[in-house]
C-alpha cells in the first residue's frame, strides 16, 4: 500500500488553485492549534487540500457554522461542541477525541461527556438528552415532530436549520476523515485515548484553550 501524501506544498498546486489553498491555511492557522510548517492544515483538510476548492468551500462552511455561538439566535459554541461529541461517539471516536478540551472550554460538563462516553444517558440533563436524541435522529434520517419541535423552542426558527446544517457537515466530516484514515491504515487507540483524556479532565491537569475557537462570524 502506497503512502499518500498529506498536505501538499504551496508549490505543487496549480495556479488557478492558489487562492483556495491560501485560504485553508491562513484559515486554520487562525485556530491557534501550534501546528508545524507544512502541517498548518492538520490532517483532515491535509488531505482536503489535494483538492484545494473541496477543502476550502468545506472549510469556509465549517467556519461559518463556528461562528454561531457568537451570533443572535443561534445555537451557541457549547451546542456545536455537544454535536462534536454525540456525532463522535456514535460514529468516529477521533472527532469524540480531538473535541474533548475544547468541548469542555466552550461550556460544556465534563460529567456530561463522560456520561456520553459511557452511555448513561440517563445522567445527562434535559437539554443534553433532547440534543442528543435529535442528533442522533438527524444522522439516522429518523427525525420526529417531537424533537425538532422541542430543539427549535431552544434555538430558534433559524437556529434549528443551522443546528441541523451543523450535525450533517459534521457527518460529513467523519466520513471524510474515516475514508483518509482507513485508506492508509491509520487506527489509533482512540478508546485508550480518551479514557485518558476524561481522566485527565476529571482530576485537572488537563490542559484547556483559553475558550471556543472561532473566527468572527460572517
Amino acid at each position: 500500500m502506497s503512502k499518500r501524501p498529506f498536505q501538499p506544498s504551496r508549490e505543487s498546486v496549480r495556479g488557478d488553485e492558489l487562492e483556495y489553498y491560501d485560504r485553508v491555511i491562513a484559515r486554520q492557522n487562525t485556530y491557534g492549534y501550534g501546528r508545524e510548517k507544512g502541517t498548518e492544515a492538520g490532517p483532515h483538510f491535509g488531505y482536503l487540500l489535494q483538492a484545494p476548492y473541496v477543502a476550502d468551500a468545506l472549510c469556509e462552511l465549517g467556519a461559518y457554522y463556528r461562528g454561531r455561538g457568537a451570533t443572535e439566535g443561534s445555537f451557541s459554541h457549547a451546542h456545536r461542541e455537544w454535536a462534536d461529541h454525540v456525532i463522535g461517539k456514535e460514529i468516529s471516536l477521533a472527532i469524540f477525541w480531538s473535541h474533548m478540551l475544547d468541548g469542555v472550554a466552550s461550556g460544556l460538563r465534563i460529567e456530561a461527556i463522560k456520561a456520553l462516553w459511557e452511555g448513561r444517558d440517563w445522567d445527562l440533563n434535559r437539554e443534553e438528552l433532547m440534543l442528543a436524541t435529535y442528533i442522533r435522529q438527524v444522522l439516522t434520517s429518523t427525525v420526529t415532530p417531537q424533537s425538532y419541535d422541542a430543539v427549535e423552542a431552544l434555538l430558534g426558527v433559524r437556529g434549528v436549520v443551522e443546528y441541523t446544517g451543523w450535525i450533517a457537515h459534521l457527518q460529513l466530516t467523519a466520513r471524510l476523515m474515516a475514508a483518509n484514515a482507513n485508506s492508509v491504515g491509520q487506527r489509533p487507540d482512540y478508546r485508550a485515548m480518551i479514557e485518558d483524556r476524561l481522566k485527565a479532565l476529571l482530576d485537572g491537569t488537563a490542559q484547556l484553550p483559553d475558550g471556543p475557537r472561532f473566527t468572527k462570524a460572517q
